[in-house]
């Protein structure tokens, strides 16, 4: 249908330009240990039932768990718990004795178990 007659549906003519767009308004958070892992998922410790062992981390206004030199060469982590050697990784998590396969793998990790040929 038609507008009635005597209305004026015209749209104003809006000028100027917008203000440029801040791609990153909010500083990113000081770089501390993972709390989550990937996708909002426990971190692989969690999962997997390792207690960090290293000396708490003073972060300022917080502390930070860390991980014991003897847990970053038997894991194949850094003290904050990254993955630095994926091999030692897989073996020590399959090492821990659980007839299931880990949960859920750490991220970029295949934690598939390797067929033995048999």
């Amino acid at each position: 249908p038609l507008p009635p007659a005597g209305l004026n549906l015209t749209i104003p003519n809006v000028s100027g330009t917008l203000p440029p767009a801040r791609e990153d308004p909010v500083p990113p958070p000081p770089s501390l240990p993972p709390v989550l892992g990937p996708g909002g998922i426990p971190p692989w410790w969690i999962l997997h039932g390792v207690k960090p062992e290293g000396p708490e981390k003073d972060m300022g206004s917080s502390t930070a768990i860390s991980f014991s030199k003897e847990q970053q060469k038997q894991f194949g982590v850094d003290e904050d718990g990254n993955i630095v050697d994926k091999a030692t990784f897989k073996k020590a998590i399959f090492g821990r004795g659980s007839s299931l396969p880990p949960p859920l793998p750490a991220a970029g990790l295949d934690l598939t178990i390797p067929n033995s040929g048999t």
